[in-house]
Formats: C-alpha cells, structure tokens, sequence
C-alpha cells in the first residue's frame, strides 16, 4: 500500500477511501479468474475497529516514545517501538496516513485511520503477515485504543444485516468450540458453507462461528466478497468494477453495526453511583452484562457428531472460573464474596467490577469506576479461554427516574 500523502491532504473522507476501494476494485473476468484459480492478484482490503478513550488522531507517535521509557512499560512493547519507525500525517479534521518503517526489512507498512464518535476505523492492504505484526500491534499497544470483540451471535448478525445494502449470503465460515468443562477444541473450516451448514456444526459439535465470509450479488455475479471476524477485522478481497458503491456501503455497514453493538453490549451509562437522600443512601442506577450459556445442562456435544451427558459435580462451574480465570490470570485479584459472587480487580486498568454465578451464566455488575473497555476485555478472555458459544446481552437502569 503505497500511498504519497500530499496526494490525499485535504481530501475529503469519503474521497480518501474510494482511493482504497479502487484497490480490490475489479472487473468480472478478473474476479471469475481470481475464484477459478483460487488465487487472489491483490491483496485484501482491510479494516479494523477500535474504541478510543481519550485518543486523538496526529498524537501516536508521541504516545509510543512515551510508552517506550515508562518503566512500567512490558519489554515486547518497547523492543517493536524501538525497532520500528513511526510518521502520522494529518489528512483532514477526521483522517490521517500512519507509516510504520520496520528498517531490518528495508519495509514501509502505510494505514489509514478515521475518526468516528467513539471510535477509530484502520484502513489498510496490507498482507495480513505484516499488518499483525506493524498495525495490529500499535493498536494493542496504544493506552487510548481498543479492539472490538463480539460474540459469535453478533457476527452473523452483522453479515445478515448486509442484505439491507443488497442481497448478500454466507460463503463460508470457521466455528470453533472450546469449554471449561471439556478438554477437546474443535476447530472447523467450512468453505463454501451457508448459513444450514453453520446451524448444522452448531447443533452437531456446540461450535459456533469466529469468522464468516460472504457474498452479495447486484446482478448474476457476486460484486462484493468480504469476511468478518468477531475481533472486529473486516477483509474485502474484490469488488466489481462499477459496483464500487456497493462496496462503500458494504464497509460502512459492517462498521456501523460492530460500533452499535459494542456500545449495546458494553456502555455503562448508568454506573451505580450512591447518593444521600431522605431514606438514607441510594443507589442512583445499574448496569448488568450477561453471558449466557446456550448449551443444554450437563449435555455436551461429541467429535462424532453425537452427544453424552457427563456427570458434572454441580460445583464444577465455579470451580473452573477461579482456577482458568480468576486464579490463573495475573490481570486479576478478586474477592469471594460468597455464594458464588466475586469482587474482581482488573490491574491493568485499576478497575474493579462485580462478578456473579447465575445457573452456568455469568454476570457483570459495574461499579462506579468500572468502564465499557474492561467489561469487554474480560468478555473477551470468557468467550475465547472459558466458553465460546456465550451470547452476549446488557441492561441498564436509571433508578432516579
């Protein structure tokens, strides 16, 4: 992705990224050769997603040499600061052009970012081998940004959604299943599967999809093809030529609602914060995130396809909690408040937040300082290291009105 930014200074947003698209912007003999042969002549357009707090575009390369002498600071960290080179252009209000040099490479790696409310779109062509290893990685790195992470629900959500821009359908996916009280991992590849063949691994192996790749047609040929990920990463292979439109669309649908439902999943506009009135204390609202289990009671799916029902001490639930997360991850310190309710410390973000056992379902109660990105961190570390097939849901209540 080589890109001079004094040919984009000034430009407006929408401008700037039709530049991008026109990269994986192909004619239908193009794309029938890329699908024949199985071999794509571009790389992939891609976008990544991320909630700012407290970040500000024009201000990353201060940010990283600061993170680099804070003593506080974890070696990997400063080691990729220092072995790489950093240049953030300003574009307009709203947009600017990161390069990232890796000089051992002879490399020169180029991202544009965008402003939007609460969060912060990265778009690059980049191969993926490099961008994990330049992009991915200031973003991890950054205090002020946050990848987004969704449940495997919410995915195919986003992808069915597609069809209010044109017709669009599930061309494949990869499911995977992973459980506290399991020691299998069930990783599946589906390609060319649609949405009965989702349901199918779903009812067969508990496994439920990380990662869907789709298609949308505006005439007998697809003129989009794209993939989602539920760590908010979009890939857009190809668009047809003159279809362009679809394709901007297509992005900032996709965009949209991973926003959307970050903010419903994870906001807390009500933290409950206690005042004195004529009672005595009150407590002035909530905010409760919930991770559901879906899985039958004590069912739990074979590798042939079948299932068993194990014997599972009814304690097991809570056990597995302290000993694979709470116990086991050096982020957190708890408290066992009893019955099975925990007061946790996250102490990377000095945040703490309640922790309670439903059934087999978790719950999330914020405290007064407890933010939407730790709630979501710890979500993450649930759905991707305790139970994968967890939905996520959220209320929240203003108990002064």
């Amino acid at each position: 992705m080589d890109i001079n930014p004094e040919t984009l200074k000034g430009e407006e947003t929408r401008t700037i990224l039709d530049r991008l698209i026109s990269y994986v912007s192909k004619t239908e003999e193009e794309l029938q050769e890329e699908k024949k042969e199985q071999k794509k002549k571009t790389t992939d357009l891609k976008l990544f997603i991320a909630r700012k707090e407290g970040f500000e575009l024009g201000t990353i390369e201060d940010q990283l040499r600061s993170i680099a002498t804070e003593d506080s600071t974890h070696k990997y960290t400063v080691d990729f600061i220092n072995d790489h080179g950093f240049s953030e252009v300003e574009l307009n209000e709203e947009a600017s052009l990161l390069e990232i040099r890796t000089p051992s490479y002879n490399r020169k790696d180029h991202s544009i970012l965008i402003n939007t409310d609460d969060y912060v779109r990265v778009y690059t062509t980049e191969r993926r081998y490099w961008t994990k290893k330049t992009i991915e990685k200031v973003i991890d790195y950054l205090p002020g940004l946050s990848r987004l992470y969704l449940s495997a629900d919410d995915i195919g959500g986003i992808v069915d959604g597609l069809n209010d821009v044109t017709e669009t359908y599930v061309s494949g996916f990869t499911s995977k299943y992973q459980s506290y009280d399991d020691d299998r991992r069930i990783s599946i590849q589906f390609h060319g599967g649609d949405e009965e063949d989702i349901k199918h691994i779903k009812e067969e192996f508990s496994a439920k999809p990380t990662r869907v790749e789709f298609g949308q047609k505006n005439s007998p040929t697809d003129v989009v093809t794209g993939a989602v990920t539920r760590d908010a990463r979009v890939n857009i292979p190809g668009i047809k030529a003159g279809k362009e439109d679809i394709g901007a669309k297509t992005l900032d649908s996709v965009a949209d609602n991973f926003e959307q439902k970050d903010q419903e999943h994870f906001n807390i506009p009500h933290a409950p914060e206690m005042s004195n009135g004529p009672g005595g204390i009150e407590i002035d609202g909530f905010t409760t995130i919930r991770l559901e289990n879906v899985d039958q009671p004590g069912q739990t799916a074979m590798a042939d396809g079948g299932s068993i029902h194990k014997n599972i001490p009814e304690d097991a639930f809570v056990t597995g909690l302290k000993e694979q997360i709470l116990d086991k991850k050096k982020r957190y310190d708890f408290n066992d408040w009893g019955n099975d309710e925990f007061l946790v410390l996250d102490k990377e973000r000095t945040e703490t937040f309640h922790l309670g056992v439903s059934g087999k379902d978790l719950v999330v109660n914020a405290r007064p300082e407890t933010t939407a990105i730790t709630v979501k961190e710890f979500c993450k570390i649930i759905l991707e290291e305790f139970k994968s097939t967890y939905s996520i849901s959220s209320r929240s209540t203003n108990l002064k009105e």
